[in-house]
């Protein structure tokens, strides 16, 4: 038997940001950004910027117009948005309510509004009940991927994964395994994994639909397994992680060269090769 614990993040980062307090916050440093970006970018002009200009610039401009935009049509609804968000989220977890298809709208309207509210300081990233839209200044290639996650000012779950991950470190697990079904949680799973390789001593392994589906391009990149993850796994992960707990505690994995049930495949540890664990 193995000592395992669960835990859902996505409820838990929703909950988080889905408050009064927070997006009172998001909306004041919003319409700070929105006065600072306007001195810069209201006379550039856009072709030459789309044209010439470098990343940060590219990325600076969208923010201030993705936010000029937002304010430009929900700007009389923003204090509704603040003091009714909670009440809002409580809709969505009491049955009576959820299943009063008005009340539930209402909710899910004002709950949208408050997903695009508190992303405007990371415009022009935004999430959404179940999506995540990315920079679309650049390409979703690994190198600009890794640049947004390493971007404090559009990946909105750095200061959260960052304050999880110290939570977290005491409990020395061996093993932490992340899901990542879609593309949404690319950005999020990588940012998670980046922190965990750094704060604790924990073998990461990533898996799920979507890094089924991207393996071969995951498996071009050395430096994602020498800073976000160790394994990959493809296919079903259950399963897998359950073998691998069990090789972990016989000290026969997670040994460079040491490898009893493995192999090196491009520099990279594959164990399992006939169930596909990487």
């Amino acid at each position: 038997r193995f000592n395992v614990k669960a835990c859902d993040l996505n409820i838990r980062f929703y909950n988080s940001i889905l408050t009064k307090k927070h997006t009172s916050e998001c909306h004041e440093k919003a319409k700070k950004l929105l006065s600072e970006l306007e001195n810069v970018y209201a006379e550039r002009d856009v072709e030459e910027l789309k044209k010439s200009g470098t990343y940060t610039e590219k990325t600076g401009f969208l923010k201030y117009q993705t936010i000029k935009k937002f304010y430009e049509q929900h700007e009389s609804e923003v204090a509704d948005i603040i003091e009714n968000i909670e009440k809002a989220v409580a809709v969505t977890k009491t049955a009576e309510d959820f299943y009063a298809p008005e009340k539930l709208a209402e909710a899910k309207h004002l709950i949208k509004l408050a997903l695009r509210l508190v992303s405007l300081p990371f415009a022009p990233n935004e999430i959404d009940f179940d999506n995540y839209y990315f920079n679309p200044a650049v390409n979703l290639d690994w190198c600009n991927v890794e640049k947004q996650v390493q971007d404090r000012s559009i990946n909105m779950f750095y200061d959260y994964f960052d304050a999880f991950t110290s939570e977290i470190k005491s409990e020395n697990y061996s093993i932490i395994s992340l899901s990542m079904t879609d593309l949404s949680q690319l950005i999020s799973v990588f940012t998670l994994a980046q922190m965990l390789k750094k704060k604790t001593d924990a073998k990461i392994i990533v898996g799920g639909n979507y890094s089924t589906q991207i393996y071969d391009e995951i498996m071009k990149h050395a430096d994602i397994f020498d800073g976000y993850i160790d394994y990959l796994v493809i296919g079903d992960g259950e399963h897998h992680r359950q073998r691998a707990a069990g090789l972990y505690i016989a000290g026969l994995v997670f040994e460079d060269r040491k490898l009893q049930l493995g192999q090196l495949l491009h520099g990279v540890r594959v164990l399992f090769p006939d169930v596909g664990l990487f």
